[in-house]
């Protein structure tokens, strides 16, 4: 597997884009145009992932000190191992961090809840915990999960204030 970060060369955006609209509701996206500038920050990485030249999927990371948030983590092709093979990439490059993301919160009665289960139990077998914290995310409620540790509701908030800065945090994250 190989990780091309929006750094190292701008054109990945081309394969990006589609998989980013296709994977995320649009509740759940943020303007691509913003998408791709906050990538330019120093602690964001915008990560495109390459079987031999096959584009997989990609990863949208946001660092502070030991922590690694993955805001965005979507793969093209599904059930093929694709998004495992990702995560043990990520572990084995961020040793000693504590890695972690937001879900949708499990809801029996939502018309997606087998894909939230689903969802769930595919972090779990990658050795993702629940880590307590719930959170709405504009009009979804999200749970977090964590790798390397748990993390706390400072940790997130720290993440995600460095991210969208103070002002959309508090109109976004509640």
């Amino acid at each position: 597997m190989k990780f091309v970060t929006l750094t190292q060369n701008a054109k990945i955006t081309h394969d990006i884009k589609p998989l980013y609209v296709k994977s995320f509701p649009i509740t759940e996206r943020i303007p691509f145009w913003l998408f791709k500038s906050k990538a330019k920050k120093s602690y964001v990485d915008l990560v495109s992932v390459y079987d031999e030249k096959k584009f997989v999927g990609f990863m949208y990371l946001i660092y502070d000190k030991d922590l690694v948030y993955v805001l965005y983590l979507a793969t093209s092709l599904r059930r093929h191992g694709y998004g495992s093979k990702i995560l043990g990439e990520l572990k084995k490059r961020v040793p000693g961090k504590k890695i972690f993301l937001n879900i949708e919160a499990l809801d029996d009665t939502a018309a997606n809840a087998k894909q939230r289960m689903r969802r769930k139990e595919f972090y779990e077998n990658n050795g993702f915990v629940d880590s307590g914290i719930r959170v709405c995310e504009a009009t979804m409620e999200m749970e977090t999960m964590s790798y390397g540790g748990i993390v706390t509701e400072s940790d997130l908030e720290v993440v995600l204030k460095k991210y969208l800065g103070t002002a959309l945090f508090k109109m976004f994250i509640r």
